[in-house]
This record gives C-alpha cells, sequence and structure tokens, in this order.
C-alpha cells in the first residue's frame, strides 16, 4: 500500500509540475498565473453565491491537473478560460447535489411522520 500512496503523490507532482508549465513556460510566471486563476475562481464561484467558493475552486484546479497531461497539446488558446468552463461545470454539478439533497426528505422528518401516521392510526383503531 504505501508504494501505491507513494506513487499517486508522484504522479500528482508531475501532473502539477505539467500544470504549470501549461500555464506559462517559466516557472514564475506559471505560478503568478495560478495564483490569479485560483483567485478568480474563487470570485466566479462567490459571486454565484456557491456554498464554499474556495472549495470549488481547488477542486476545479485539481480537476484541470489530472487533466492536463490529455489536453495541453490540442487545446487552443487561454488556459485560464479552460479552468473557468471546468469550474462552471462543477459549479452546474454542485448546484444539482444540492437540489437532490434539499429534496430528499431528512431521517428526522421521515421519523415524525412515521409517528404522527402512527397516532393517526391508533386513534381509529382504539375508538
Amino acid at each position: 500500500m504505501k508504494c501505491k500512496r507513494a506513487d499517486v503523490n508522484k504522479d500528482s507532482a508531475e501532473d502539477f509540475d505539467s500544470l504549470l508549465s501549461w500555464l506559462d513556460p517559466d516557472r514564475e510566471r506559471a505560478g503568478e498565473k495560478y495564483v490569479t486563476i485560483r483567485q478568480q475562481l474563487i470570485k466566479m464561484f462567490t459571486w454565484r453565491r456557491a456554498s464554499d467558493p474556495e472549495g470549488l475552486a481547488d477542486e476545479t484546479i485539481t480537476r484541470v491537473t489530472r487533466r492536463v497531461t490529455d489536453i495541453r497539446d490540442s487545446y487552443e488558446g487561454d488556459p485560464s478560460l479552460y479552468f473557468y468552463g471546468v469550474g462552471r461545470k462543477l459549479l452546474f454539478e454542485e448546484r444539482r447535489r444540492l437540489s437532490r439533497l434539499q429534496s430528499e426528505p431528512r431521517p428526522d422528518e421521515i421519523a415524525s411522520e412515521i409517528d404522527r401516521d402512527e397516532g393517526f392510526v391508533s386513534s381509529y383503531t382504539t375508538a
């Protein structure tokens, strides 16, 4: 197991290096672009009233980082636009997930409804 975990960390570091080199060949400028993109993602998620803007920004970056080796050679244009596209899709996923959670009854609501039904039924059977 430890070897597998080390491989994952190694792969993640390589993917992150690939991400930075995709943003800019100069590592210093790549780091600046990375910070700017993250800040802009946080602003976008905040403006759209996301529940966790920083967490969604980090998840967006994680998803792009995982895909960068597949897209870097074929993607044309400003890489930051790719991040914003992934972020918009992630926000849609988050809203859909929250919508589903809100439409499902909570366990305590189900329990109180069962108690009410049992009380209702027992009032007819005891009369």
